[in-house]
């Protein structure tokens, strides 16, 4: 009797094939999908006197895997498995950091340099300009950096990727 491993995922429905695909390229079989749809209303106390409305939603894909642990390389197999796992996840988290890099200290850079305008004192002046500079430059340099690293991650996402052509 063949010794097996299962393993659950929810992804978005959108993301649903996507997935599937990336875990038979590690020789996971789709053993079911359920998609879960939630919507709950109800309502709560707001400000004095007042009663909001508030409706929560889930949606999502529940995808169940099985995978052989007697297949033929499974050893390699399961370690570029985790070797994936790990770098997708560095890669999306980087991916929201170089997001949010700019988001936040542009605005915060300007509010800051804005600061000038309204001190009577040539020092203060000169320190909110200089520091909302600053803050703009480290959001500049923390994009390019974290660009960086996004495009190291991709290739060995795509190193990872070619690797396991080899196996399964």
């Amino acid at each position: 009797m063949a010794r097996m491993e299962s393993k659950s995922v929810r992804v978005a429905p959108a993301a649903e094939q996507i997935t599937i695909d990336r875990y038979q390229k590690f020789g996971w079989v789709l053993l079911g999908s359920q998609e879960v749809f939630n919507r709950d209303s109800h309502l709560e106390e707001g400000a004095p006197g007042t009663i909001n409305s508030v409706t929560e939603t889930t949606h999502f894909v529940k995808l169940v895997f099985q995978r052989d642990m007697d297949m033929p390389y499974y050893n390699e197999i399961k370690e570029l498995d985790e070797q994936f796992e790990v770098t997708l996840d560095e890669l999306d988290s980087s991916k929201r950091l170089r997001r949010r890099s700019l988001l936040w200290s542009i605005p915060l850079g300007l509010f800051v340099m804005m600061c000038a305008s309204g001190s009577k004192s040539i020092v203060v002046d000169i320190v909110c300009l200089i520091g909302g500079a600053c803050v703009i430059a480290g959001g500049i340099y923390l994009r390019k950096r974290t660009t960086k690293q996004c495009d190291e991650l991709t290739a060995k996402r795509d190193e990872i990727l070619t690797s396991i052509a080899h196996y399964v």
